[in-house]
C-alpha cells in the first residue's frame, strides 16, 4: 500500500509472506571435503517492508527503507538478519553533478541452535558516489562514476554456519571504485 502523503512525500507499507516447499539447504562439514546438501519440508517467512522519499527538487531526494523479517526459522535466521534498512540521499550539485551517498544498516542475526558463538552483532556501512554525466556535448551518453565504499572503514562480518569456517567471513574495508558508462 502506497501514498503520495503530498506532491513531494511518498511513502510505502508492505506486508509480504513467502513459502518455500522441497528447499534444499547446503551443508558444509568441517571433516568433509564436499558440500552435502540436505531438504526441508518447508519455510515460511512473512515481513513488513516500509519505504519512503521525500523529493527536494531538480533530482535531489532524501529516502529510507526499513525490512523487518518478522518469521523465519531457526535455521536460517544466522545468515538473514532480521533488520534491514538504508537512507539515501541523492543532491544535484550541478546540471552535470550527482551526490549520491547511502547508509546499509543490518541487524537481529541469531546463530543456529547448535551454535555456541555469541550471536553476531549489527553494522552501519556508508557509502558515497560521485555521478557525473551528459557533460560533453555529443556523448550525451557517457556517464562517470567515482565511489567510496565502506567510507568510515567499518570492521564487519558476513555469518559463516556452525562448522562452515572457523570465524565469521571478513567483508572488506574501504574500497574505491571508479566507473565509466556509455549507453547508445
Amino acid at each position: 500500500m502506497g501514498a503520495e502523503i503530498t506532491p513531494s512525500l511518498s511513502s510505502r507499507v508492505t506486508w509480504y509472506q513467502s513459502e518455500i516447499k522441497d528447499g534444499i539447504d547446503p551443508e558444509m562439514k568441517s571433516s568433509v571435503d564436499f558440500l552435502r546438501s540436505t531438504n526441508y519440508s518447508k519455510m515460511k517467512s512473512q515481513g513488513l517492508e516500509l519505504e519512503m522519499r521525500y523529493d527536494l527538487g531538480r533530482g535531489s531526494y532524501l529516502a529510507l527503507n526499513y525490512t523487518n523479517q518478522l518469521s523465519l526459522k531457526r535455521m536460517f535466521q544466522w545468515f538473514v538478519p532480521r533488520h534491514t534498512g538504508n537512507i539515501m540521499a541523492n543532491i544535484r550539485l550541478s546540471r552535470y553533478l550527482n551526490l549520491y551517498t547511502s547508509c546499509h544498516i543490518e541487524d537481529g542475526f541469531r546463530r543456529q541452535r547448535d551454535d555456541n558463538r555469541d550471536d553476531m552483532s549489527g553494522y552501519a556501512i556508508f557509502n558515497a558516489t560521485l555521478i557525473a554525466q551528459k557533460f560533453l556535448k555529443g556523448y550525451e551518453g557517457l556517464e562517470l562514476r567515482a565511489s567510496a565504499y565502506n567510507l568510515f572503514d567499518k570492521d564487519y562480518t558476513s555469518p559463516a554456519g556452525n562448522g562452515e569456517l572457523p570465524e565469521d567471513i571478513p567483508r572488506p574495508g574501504r574500497n574505491f571504485l571508479v566507473e565509466a558508462k556509455y549507453k547508445f
